[in-house]
């Protein structure tokens, strides 16, 4: 009898061992396949991604298979972010019509509508999935987790990047206490006038929060220590319990995130994705230019006729007009910056310059004339125009303006701000960025930009 066990063991062993060699020989084939670097035309790079995606995809939603998942993710990353956002634009429609025939047209919530974006199923214990319509249907009297950059609360909130920061943290930490997101954002003035809800509504309706009780929690600047100290299953829930929570927060907690608990059942996204992938997620997932915004974007690009365009994102730091502003670069080094703009052709480039000092502005215009690309209004930080003269508005009309164009150039070139970094993070060109460092103008990409800049984005470990 002991023999007869031995021998069936024995078989079985070969047999495990057999299917291990074959799987593995499978495995390291795809790999070398994605490895190669023998070019492909972008048309038979999209059918060979979606062959193997079928197959991968397909496995995933039976298995969970983990050893799959870091092919499709190793596929994604060969294929290339042009390759991925073409097919991208092409399901998500398809997803949003299956999933409005689901749920008979309910909003979802932003876990679901990011998730689906991804197009992969995750197996995992908890009961929201991106197909579960159950989690669709908003509760009686649901909580709310509330970013919040309103003039009813004197705190900063720091600028542009810092709020899509504030905005991308309170978004995970409503996912990790189960409530809803939204957005209250009026200073310097109403967010919704120039970027609307695009998959996901955010906005808030006085009935949302009418006989409710609330709390106000302000994470910014060095407080963010706080919540970091919280985030554990207990200690978040303890933290926020009111019924409205609202959140004034100016750091990126990714980091954090990615240490927390199980994260892969409330945000698996943030795990897997690049910094720069979760933010461009995050954007087009919350965000969509208002007509107004729209209108005046198509109307600039119809002044630059057919020509590429290269910008530069130049924060110079230690603008007058700006409080407690410090000096980041210094004007003599702009030589170098000319110097890089100057060679490219005038007959096929037209040269954008974002920037936070006027004489820089000035600079361009003199010395790009025609072919310099202006967007009309009043440089402006954000949070501080309680003392700036004239229409804060149009000031922050023509940030968001200068942020969208930049997500569109050509060849575009950053320097230390996370205000370029994010537009970076948009763009859907893998080539064509540029870091100015202090030695000179090198070749960067969004997956690199936080080895060149740590400190804009990321809260400090």
């Amino acid at each position: 009898m002991k023999e007869l066990v031995l021998q069936t063991f024995s078989v079985l062993l070969m047999v495990c061992i057999i299917l291990t060699i074959i799987f593995f020989g499978w495995e390291n084939e795809i790999r070398q396949t994605f490895l190669k670097k023998k070019p492909l035309n972008v048309k038979k790079k999209i059918m060979l991604r979606d062959s193997i995606e079928r197959n991968l995809m397909e496995d995933l939603k039976i298995k969970g298979n983990l050893s799959h998942m870091n092919l499709y993710a190793l596929s994604l990353k060969y294929f290339g972010q042009e390759v991925t956002n073409l097919n991208m634009h092409k399901k998500l429609k398809a997803n949003q019509g299956n999933n409005s025939k689901e749920t008979g047209g309910n909003h979802q919530t932003p876990m679901d509508v990011f998730n689906n974006q991804s197009n992969i199923q995750f197996k995992t214990n908890v009961n929201i999935t991106v197909t579960d319509s159950v989690v669709l249907h908003p509760r009686k009297r649901e909580k709310y987790l509330v970013y919040d950059c309103s003039k009813s609360h004197k705190e900063n909130c720091g600028g542009w990047s810092d709020r899509l920061s504030g905005i991308l943290s309170t978004l995970v930490l409503a996912a990790l206490t189960n409530r809803t997101f939204k957005i209250n954002f009026d200073s310097p003035c109403m967010l919704s006038e120039f970027l609307r809800p695009n998959l996901y509504d955010w906005t808030m309706e006085p009935s949302d929060v009418a006989n409710r009780s609330s709390s106000y929690h302000i994470l910014s600047n060095s407080l963010y220590h706080k919540m970091g100290k919280e985030l554990t299953p207990t200690g978040l829930h303890k933290y926020f319990q009111a019924d409205v929570c609202y959140v004034r927060m100016n750091w990126d907690l990714t980091r954090k995130f990615r240490r927390y608990p199980n994260i892969q059942k409330y945000a698996p996204w943030i795990t897997d994705l690049q910094f720069s992938d979760i933010y461009y997620k995050i954007f087009n997932t919350l965000f969509k230019p208002s007509e107004g915004i729209s209108k005046d974007l198509s109307d600039i690009r119809e002044n630059i006729n057919s020509k590429k365009t290269v910008c530069a994102h130049l924060r110079m730091g230690g603008n007058p007009s700006m409080r407690n502003d410090h000096a980041r670069n210094d004007k003599n080094s702009l030589k170098v910056v000319w110097s890089f703009l100057d060679n490219f052709n005038s007959s096929s480039y037209n040269i954008f310059i974002a920037t936070d000092d006027d004489s820089v502005r000035h600079g361009a215009r003199d010395r790009y004339r025609d072919r310099c690309v202006d967007i009309k209004g009043n440089i402006l930080h954000i949070d501080q125009t309680s003392y700036r003269q004239g229409d804060v508005c149009e000031g922050f009309k023509k940030q968001l303006l200068d942020f969208l164009f930049l997500t569109t150039c050509d060849v575009l070139v950053l320097s230390n701000s996370g205000f370029g970094m994010m537009a970076a993070y948009l763009r859907t060109l893998t080539t064509g960025l540029y870091c100015w460092t202090n030695v000179g103008i090198v070749p960067c990409s969004r997956y690199t930009v936080h080895d060149f800049y740590p400190k804009p984005v990321l809260a400090p470990e």
